[in-house]
């Protein structure tokens, strides 16, 4: 039982990486790339890490619209005020907008990918402990 439902985590979480990714992927052809400014950081209170650092980037569109969006939070301060950056923005939706690196763009892909690797190995190593 433990096994079936192991091994069914695992198909989930890499059917799940696999739709993430064919998302980042039409959402990476579609798109189109600007450089931002950071223009702010805020500090947010985190259970885990007791602070998270949130950018918030500034754009000009292909139009010249300007557009403003916040970016993923973390632990360390990585970036600082007025430090530039590639991005890459919906032009139906620029305020749907990412910031232009692996990490940036495929994170959700390659932590479902990790955790089902991980699902696996545990499961195919009690798999073979039984036997």
């Amino acid at each position: 039982m433990f096994v079936t439902l192991g091994i069914l985590l695992g198909c989930g979480l890499l059917l799940h990486a696999f739709y993430h990714f064919l998302d980042c992927h039409a959402f990476v052809r579609a798109g189109v790339k600007a450089t931002a400014t950071v223009i702010a950081i805020e500090s947010e209170p985190d259970i885990d890490y007791g602070h998270l650092y949130v950018p918030t980037f500034k754009f000009s569109t292909d139009k010249g619209e300007v557009h403003t969006f916040r970016g993923e939070g973390g632990p360390k301060r990585r970036w600082q005020p007025d430090a530039i950056t590639d991005i890459i923005y919906d032009p139906n939706q620029p305020e749907r907008a990412k910031v232009y690196t692996v990490m940036g763009l495929y994170k959700p892909v390659v932590v479902n990918c990790v955790i089902a690797m991980i699902t696996f190995a545990i499961v195919f190593t009690a798999r073979s402990n039984n036997h």
